[in-house]
């Protein structure tokens, strides 16, 4: 007598969620990187424009790989 689940597996919804997350990040980081005129840009601003899109990026980069392998958990168990 063993019991089917019902509903959606919660790890498998983690996992997206981070994957999505990580993905979304990158492009937008990637998108205001490459659309951005650091040329103009004074050199304290320019500086602190790289460090927080290299932030940006890094972390979406860290969320996409984690919710990838979350997911390939998940979608084993």
């Amino acid at each position: 007598m063993t019991e089917e689940k019902k509903g959606a597996d919660p790890k498998l919804v983690v996992a997206v969620q981070m994957l999505s997350i990580g993905i979304i990040l990158l492009i937008l980081g990637l998108v205001v990187l490459f659309v951005s005129p650091l040329r103009s840009m004074d050199h304290f601003v320019r500086l602190t424009f790289l460090i927080s899109e290299a932030s940006i990026i890094i972390v979406g980069l860290a969320f996409a790989i984690g919710g990838g392998i979350r997911y390939k958990r998940a979608k084993r168990a």
